[in-house]
């Protein structure tokens, strides 16, 4: 489909390019664990009202302290870039939690 042309006037029925994505988050390091939106703490590493919505999406919940993933202290794990691609080329990590002082594991997509 081309452009209709009146006298002084031109409509394109071409759509606008899509907005750029997002930059990816950095692999590992503390930069990933502030981009998540997290805090460490003694426990792990606490997410707060920041909270992406994939994250929201995947079960975690504001005020929830991630323990460890896949088995690996949080906070070692978010800081070794091997240990995040690993869990991205899986599609899912094992998230430990902390809420409300109840230990509770989800299975959360990773990508």
């Amino acid at each position: 489909a081309g452009a209709l042309a009146a006298p002084g006037l031109v409509f394109s029925s071409t759509a606008p390019p899509p907005p750029a994505p997002p930059p990816p988050l950095a692999i590992g390091g503390p930069d990933l664990v502030a981009r998540l939106g997290a805090i460490r703490t003694p426990q792990g590493l606490q997410f707060g009202a920041g909270l992406l919505p994939e994250m929201r999406d995947a079960g975690l919940m504001p005020g929830d302290v991630v323990t460890n993933i896949n088995g690996v202290d949080a906070a070692a794990f978010a800081a070794d870039g091997g240990l995040v691609s690993e869990a991205r080329a899986a599609g899912q990590a094992r998230v430990e939690v902390l809420r409300n002082g109840i230990r509770l594991t989800l299975s959360v997509p990773f990508r």
